[in-house]
């Protein structure tokens, strides 16, 4: 590796490329030694869990880095919501104390009752005031606070994400990175506005414990003892339901694949007129549903009426021993109710702090995840140029030859399949050069590299500008200067004018409609009916192929790059629309200050380019202008072009 070089550890062995010592004979390779990066990476798994004896220490690790961040964007509102939560779990019970205390009126005569009875009523009123404005506080505070920290958290990993190497997304499944965003977002949302009302729970647990145990500590007792009857049967009961709602999820899970699978090939269903087939595939996969659900009910109406049972048998022990108790004149009748009722209200709350506790931690899971994606930092090579060395990128391809010398390469997946191998080639500046070849010789891996989509490994050949390492500038540097146009066109959903403004935001709508009118498209667009505010769809479904080809040239041309590639940017077009996007791909090359790499489908279209280079296996078997490479009695060039020839005549 060069001095100076970095390379930061991948974080999944797939994503480690295996390069081969260009040294070494390509017909009798070795496995090269496990390099340090790959060792790393083998210890680096992205998506693996953590292992169960790291795990909540993981968790907990995951809930700092929560709470941390919460505090950091609102710490007053949290704040404001903690000790609004606790102080409502802590006036719940204490309706408890008043009760008992007013219930003792009615065994003194009906003058007491009369001159006290008011003032027990005003503070009752007075609780139902303050459990009503902290209850608003808590929920709003928690809301507004998880609203804030899903916006926070989607922004930061949707950043890191768009940040990270191609090679990350060619391991990640995209759908499942997006779910992280939405469902994994919510899951910590959900958390974290559930953890108000347990923070709440708890209080209210803790403050109705301490006050049946003030007031009257044998028959609390009693009832604390017998609280894990209640929580058995309740965690009997869930336990029972979990599992039929997960086997309920899975059932239908299945069955709603049948309808996006049917939904998104709409088309296809219709043309082979199996709209019914279909639908009784759909009525057959709901089978398992519904007779899932069947047990579900018959299930949750049996525990629940044991956990009925369970209760009311509780309450039926404290009332005799409370009765005991006030016969022996241990107890008073309003002390034994508030005893009674504080216990039960306390126990309440925390039943209803076991039910959403699994929300909070799912929500703390979800978050290591997420937190493992908006802390990951891309990995690229880097060669460390000095600071007085580095210069603006903006010209890099003005003036000076790329060159590529004896790279070898593989992608991170397909490790053992070498697409370059030895491959040297000279790109001059301010040239058009074509490259042609069979499919899998690697023209457009070498486009791959050029837009630092991969990278070389070190050892494995160089790719220089004017003899200076491409990685000694960023991939931002180097894709700041180039224009793409691929053969499936990119859209997105927006409209004609957004798309077009995407080579460049700071655009004026007249430069973009010059671009237009570069790429042939101005045309079209202004025979639309809201010519450049159309919105193109998901996609650019809303558009044919040869429009959007050329909605994607006049975003190539608007960002005029130094480097413009153009990977078989007119092979997937109908006879008119190929003939209106190489008109307009040749106005975009006759630029003398940019240098072209085409990758052509039909020759025909490449015949003027001032190099064509043939590649055959990753390796670069011809090289010249189209005269040059005709003249060869067996040259493949020449027979690739004949080869067409005869096709087209067919």
């Amino acid at each position: 590796m060069d001095e100076g070089e970095v390379l930061a550890p991948s974080t999944a062995d797939a994503i480690v490329p295996v390069f081969l010592d260009r040294k070494n004979s390509l017909e009798n390779e070795q496995p090269k030694e496990e390099s340090w990066r790959s060792k790393v990476a083998r210890r680096i798994m992205f998506w693996k869990s953590a292992p169960n004896s790291d795990k909540q220490s993981a968790n907990l690790h995951s809930f700092r880095k929560l709470i941390a961040m919460e505090f950091r964007g609102s710490p007053f509102i949290l704040s404001f919501g903690l000790l609004a939560a606790i102080l409502e779990g802590a006036v719940l019970p204490s309706f408890a104390i008043i009760f008992g205390k007013n219930f003792n009126l009615f065994t003194e005569g009906a003058h007491a009752i009369q001159s006290t009875t008011w003032k027990y009523s005003l503070a009752f009123f007075a609780l139902g005031v303050g459990v009503n404005i902290l209850a608003y506080i808590r929920v709003s505070t928690f809301g507004v606070a998880s609203e804030k920290l899903a916006k926070n958290l989607r922004t930061a990993a949707f950043s890191s994400l768009v940040k990270q190497e191609v090679s990350f997304f060619d391991v990640q499944k995209s759908g499942e990175l997006a779910n992280r965003l939405s469902s994994d977002v919510s899951l910590i949302q959900t958390g974290l506005a559930k953890a108000g009302q347990y923070i709440m729970n708890v209080s209210q647990c803790v403050v109705g414990v301490i006050i049946g145990l003030a007031f009257g500590p044998a028959l609390a007792g009693v009832l604390i003892a017998l609280s894990p009857l209640i929580a058995l049967s309740g965690a009997v009961e869930m336990m029972q339901l979990s599992g039929s709602v997960k086997k309920g999820s899975e059932a239908y899970n299945i069955a709603g694949s049948v309808v996006s699978e049917t939904l998104s090939n709409i088309r296809t269903t219709k043309a082979f007129c199996a709209e019914d087939y279909e639908a009784s595939r759909y009525k057959e996969r709901l089978g398992p549903v519904y007779k899932t659900g069947v047990v579900k009910y018959n299930k949750e109406g049996l525990f629940l009426g044991f956990s009925m049972l369970t209760i009311y048998s509780v309450y039926a022990l404290a009332f005799w021993w409370g009765g005991t108790l006030i016969a022996r004149h241990s107890l008073n009748s309003g002390d034994m109710l508030t005893v009674f009722f504080s216990v039960v209200i306390g126990f309440v709350g925390l039943g209803q702090a076991a039910q959403v506790w699994p929300d909070v931690t799912k929500g703390i899971s979800a978050s290591e995840t997420l937190f493992e994606i908006i802390s990951r930092q891309p990995i690229y090579r880097q060669i460390c140029a000095l600071p007085e060395e580095k210069e603006n990128a903006q010209s890099i391809f003005l003036e000076h030859s790329i060159e590529f010398d004896h790279v070898c390469f593989a992608y991170p997946t397909r490790k053992d399949a070498i697409i370059l191998k030895d491959f040297s080639m000279t790109i001059p500046a301010g040239k058009t050069v074509a490259l042609v070849g069979p499919s899998g010789s690697g023209k457009s891996t070498i486009v791959s590299l050029l837009a630092r989509f991969y990278d070389v490994e070190p050892g494995n050949g160089e790719i220089r500008i004017d003899s200076r390492s491409i990685y000694e500038y960023t991939p931002e540097q180097i894709r700041a200067n180039i224009g793409l146009v691929s053969q499936e066109p990119v859209l997105f959903s927006g409209t004609i004018e957004d798309n077009i403004r995407y080579g460049n935001r700071e655009a004026t709508i007249e430069q973009i409609q010059a671009a237009a009118k570069a790429s042939n498209a101005h045309n079209f667009i202004m025979n639309l009916p809201d010519k450049y505010q159309t919105q193109v769809g998901d996609r650019g479904i809303q558009l044919s192929g040869g429009q959007k080809q050329r909605i994607a040239i006049a975003r190539a041309i608007l960002k005029d790059p130094r480097l413009l590639l153009l990977d078989e940017a007119t092979s997937a077009l109908d006879a008119e629309s190929e003939s209106l996007v190489q008109e307009a791909l040749d106005r975009l090359m006759e630029d003398s200050k940019r240098t072209t790499v085409v990758i052509a489908h039909r020759l025909t279209t490449v015949r003027n380019a001032f190099l064509i280079a043939v590649l055959e296996n990753g390796v670069l078997v011809e090289a010249g202008n189209h005269d040059t490479l005709m003249s060869k009695k067996d040259g493949i060039y020449r027979n690739l072009v004949h080869r067409q020839v005869f096709s087209d005549k067919q």
